[in-house]
């Protein structure tokens, strides 16, 4: 007979205890010494779970509904027990103490859904979040412990910074996620995969979608863990660049700074809609996972302050020598988030800095002078929603980033600012 030995369920800030069955008593003179009693380990654990029944497949490929409702209520079990229900939002947290370190299996039921299972979660894995999308079918899966995060392909990249005073709740500090870092394939070439992925490759004109390779399990830092695959996801690009940029800027920065990494993001993630690394997933391809071996991508995570950015910005195109590039970012590029404007770029050239970005806003720069600082020879025009192209209004530069010509319709200089 399995028993529990003292399980804990947190939900909206409340904790309960379920009884302790069958536990023996030790007199207190036996008991040994304070500091040499071991810690209980334990598997904390948190997630959302929510509705998308709604969901379409064709050839592989999801496509999720416009809207996914919570699912409040829903039954989390751990090895067949019953640990508690999610809150109004389809939020649940675990913490079940699992002393011996044995793997348990996690079961999430609500009426009219398919049963969604993890099995192979120990200890280890605390810390962990889970993303679960209840469909009309049962889901199953093994997590293999360990996670999928990619060997990064800059060294030494500068680690994360705790968000500084009054910053928004949502907004955790940037991740020390070297965006140029590979990621890994499950069905991996050796090199980048000459084709195609969706059949895109427009220079001038956004995506109108991208394919997400989804994980329904994460650890703490947001890499992915293998084996909990959910399938590929076909998401509209703009949802998709307004979900990831809160997760990799903090929302309560300057405008200027968020409009720069709305830049950053839409821009990565179309360099690899373009470019096709050559990623499967049971033989349907990707352009990206939700991970941070791309960037975090987290359904429904849109915030006001980071959608205005992505919407003022949304019809501007970056460019170097006329083509999307891989606009890569990291929290910092000296380890100092007091970093000032450019700082390291010596040590990670064409590398926007997060924490950077900020520091150049609050000392009045433009968005458009923070990327040209970060990405010396870029070109920023007016790109193509669809239709007829919009009027060209260009940002040049020269290499070195120090003069910067802003051009109108007319192509009259509308503004010259020279670095310091």
């Amino acid at each position: 007979m399995s028993v529990i030995h003292g399980l804990r369920l947190a939900l909206g800030g409340v904790t309960a205890m379920a009884a302790v069955c069958c536990a023996a008593t030790v007199p207190a003179a036996a008991a040994a010494p304070e500091e040499d009693t071991p810690q209980t380990a334990s598997i904390v654990l948190s997630g959302t779970v929510s509705d998308a029944r709604a969901q379409k497949v064709d050839n592989g490929v999801i496509t999720p509904p416009t809207f996914m409702p919570a699912v409040s209520g829903a039954r989390i079990e751990v090895n067949g027990a019953l640990v508690g229900r999610t809150d109004g939002a389809g939020g649940f947290t675990i913490d079940y103490p699992d002393p011996t370190g044995e793997a348990v299996t996690v079961t999430v039921k609500a009426p009219g859904f398919g049963t969604f299972q993890l099995a192979g979660l120990t200890p280890a894995n605390s810390g962990d979040s889970l993303t679960v999308q209840l469909t009309n079918r049962s889901q199953s899966m093994t997590g293999r412990g360990a996670s999928l995060e990619a060997p990064r392909a800059k060294a030494g990249v500068a680690p994360a910074a705790s968000a500084p005073s009054g910053a928004a709740p949502t907004g955790a500090a940037p991740s020390a996620m070297s965006p140029s870092a590979v990621a890994p394939l499950t069905e991996a070439p050796s090199a980048l995969t000459t084709g195609n992925c969706g059949g895109y490759a427009s220079d001038s004109t956004p995506p109108s979608s991208i394919r997400v390779l989804q994980y329904a399990q994460h650890t703490s830092t947001g890499a992915p863990v293998a084996g909990t695959q959910t399938g590929v996801v076909n998401v509209p690009f703009n949802s998709y660049v307004k979900d990831v940029l809160p997760g990799e800027w903090i929302t309560s920065w300057q405008p200027d700074s968020l409009k720069a990494g709305a830049m950053a993001a839409k821009t990565y993630a179309w360099y690899w809609v373009n470019n096709w690394r050559g990623g499967s997933s049971n033989g349907t391809c990707y352009n990206v996972d939700d991970s941070i071996n791309y960037q975090r991508y987290i359904p429904g995570r849109a915030t006001a302050t980071t959608n205005a950015a992505v919407d003022a910005t949304w019809n501007s195109v970056m460019t170097r020598n006329g083509s999307i590039f891989q606009a890569s970012y990291q929290a910092t590029l000296t380890g100092n988030t007091s970093e000032s404007c450019g700082s390291g770029l010596s040590r990670y050239p064409n590398t926007l800095s997060q924490w950077g970005s900020q520091n150049c806003a609050l000392a009045g720069q433009s968005w458009q002078s923070i990327l040209s600082t970060y990405y010396p020879g870029l070109s920023i025009g007016s790109g193509s929603t669809g239709g007829s192209p919009a009027p060209s209004s260009p940002v040049s530069m020269d290499a070195n980033a120090t003069h910067v010509a802003f051009v109108d319709t007319n192509n009259n200089v509308a503004n010259d600012w020279v670095a310091n």
